[in-house]
């Protein structure tokens, strides 16, 4: 297979007369009819120019311009000025940016921090009752106990990382690696937040399917701070990352000074619900 320039091109000259867009012809012979033979041909055109000419002068795209049979394609390079991307059309790629939003989201509890008062319809005769810092008990107990909790607002970050690529990277293999990933949570540090706070929500691109297309591709994550939570006053501790669930098993018990019986914790739990990844695969 042989790629070589043929002699005629098109410009377009700016009001000094220097160069703003530039399309050059390419002849590529010996294309295999087998798979997909103008795929086959633009990469071999491609692969073998330059990306950057003199004054900015950048490769946009490379697009079939006539096939000629027998296995002969010509295809158009575009280019066109551009500064900023001249550095990604000649080979490197952009730096990431990145978006934030710490507008926070809502949460179900099913205990507070702190009970602050108990009031009774009838001082006397009222069922010694104490739900301790559970939310919206039905004040029974045993199997018939059931807890209500409540809906509260509560720290919840979004943080989105956007990149240009060429289309050619974007392949199959990385976009099933991008499916993969998602739903996890980052298994080491990972753009400045630790080991299990940030949750991959996938990613998302739109652009033209050809090689040589730079495209965009914004990868989100939700954030959920690692914590170090002391349990009841028995004041053992432990570490909590962000996207574990802690939860806890209420039973009751008699209290002693009040007479009441309370509503407290059998025991704790930290439960964790999604897989590890390492996130330094997504490129970023």
């Amino acid at each position: 297979m042989n790629v070589r320039l043929e002699a005629n091109a098109t410009r377009s000259l700016d009001y000094m007369g220097a160069s703003e867009e530039l399309t050059r012809y390419y002849i590529v012979d010996g294309v295999s009819e087998a798979g997909d033979a103008a795929e086959t041909a633009l990469q071999a055109v491609y692969g073998n120019i330059s990306h950057l000419l003199s004054g900015s002068i950048c490769l946009k795209n490379v697009e079939v311009d006539q096939y000629r049979g027998g296995g002969v394609w010509r295809i158009a390079a575009n280019y066109e000025r551009d500064v900023d991307l001249a550095a990604a059309l000649s080979g490197a790629e952009e730096e990431a940016t990145f978006s934030f939003d710490t507008s926070g989201g809502t949460a179900h509890v099913l205990k507070g921090l702190e009970l602050k008062e108990e009031i009774y319809a009838k001082e006397e005769g009222h069922e010694k009752l104490y739900p301790g810092l559970y939310i919206n008990w039905n004040g029974r107990t045993g199997p018939d106990r059931a807890i209500g909790g409540v809906d509260i607002i509560s720290p919840n970050g979004r943080i989105s990382f956007t990149k240009r690529m060429r289309y050619s990277r974007f392949t199959t293999a990385y976009q099933k690696l991008l499916f993969e990933m998602t739903g996890k949570v980052n298994d080491a540090l990972f753009k400045g937040w630790e080991e299990g706070e940030l949750l991959f929500l996938g990613a998302n691109s739109s652009g033209k399917v050809r090689s040589s297309e730079l495209i965009t591709v914004s990868y989100n994550f939700s954030i959920s701070r690692n914590e170090t939570v002391t349990f009841g006053t028995s004041g053992v501790s432990r570490k909590k990352e962000g996207w574990d669930i802690l939860w806890s098993l209420p039973g009751e018990e008699p209290d002693a000074s009040s007479q009441y019986l309370k509503l407290t914790e059998k025991a704790y739990f930290i439960t964790r619900v999604y897989e590890r990844a390492d996130f330094r695969k997504l490129g970023i």
